[in-house]
């Protein structure tokens, strides 16, 4: 009942013999808007990111004094961070994700990968030019980006990111790394000897989600036959 009188308010009163004033037209303008609720979307799938809220989620070190970093509860980005202090200098201070990380992540291609970093330390030594570099593998190929474009910014936190699509990515084909992850990587190292950094919110956002091209097509056949409609209508 309540369909019958939301179509009578926006199709006209009904006219001799029952009909609306609307005829067919309302009939289509109620089947399009219940096949709008079917249309199969290609949903995006949830975000694959690290937020270090409740603990460092089996994220690693290269190049530091320990293979694990530090967690720290607060004073991230917002919530809790890791932090990687390299005291050797060599080889590059890098986070390297967990197994949640790895597998097919296909699905990320066209979405972002970001960071955000934050400088608390260093020693003396030049800016080294490696800081943001991502790299992420599949065996023996690996797709490599940098993200940044000098050392991060002392005391403040500074998100860096890219979109995962083939330009920019230098090495071998994204979507065939994409295709089976068996690491990935991100670079602290920022200043040739002692530096102190801390990472938050690392990992890869999918694209939005988007109605299948076939659904499109037929909800264009279905907006316009309504066209095509009103038009002989104004003609009669």
């Amino acid at each position: 009942m309540a369909i019958s009188n939301t179509v009578r308010a926006w199709f006209g009163p009904r006219q001799r013999g029952g009909r609306s004033g609307g005829g067919g037209l309302g009939r289509i303008a109620v089947a399009l808007v219940a096949a709008s609720t079917l249309i199969p979307w290609t949903a995006a799938s949830a975000n694959l990111v690290s937020t270090f809220d409740s603990g460092a989620e089996g994220w690693g070190v290269l190049g530091a004094y320990s293979v694990y970093p530090d967690w720290v509860s607060t004073g991230g980005n917002p919530g809790g961070y890791i932090k990687l202090t390299d005291y050797w200098g060599v080889p590059d201070l890098q986070a390297t994700a967990p197994a949640a990380f790895l597998g097919d992540r296909s699905e990320y291609l066209g979405g972002v990968f970001s960071f955000d970093a934050k400088l608390f330390a260093w020693g003396t030594g030049y800016e080294n030019a490696v800081f943001g570099t991502v790299v992420i593998q599949n065996g023996s190929q690996q797709a490599v980006r940098d993200l940044a474009s000098g050392p991060p910014v002392f005391d403040h936190w500074t998100t860096y990111s890219a979109p995962l699509t083939a330009a920019g990515w230098s090495g071998d084909d994204l979507a065939s790394v994409l295709g089976n992850v068996t690491g990935i990587s991100v670079t602290a190292e920022c200043y040739q000897e002692v530096e102190v950094v801390g990472l938050d919110n690392i990992g890869m956002k999918s694209s939005p989600s988007v109605p299948e091209p076939a659904s499109l097509c037929l909800l264009g056949l279905a907006c316009g036959g309504i066209g095509a409609m009103l038009k002989r209508r104004r003609r009669q």
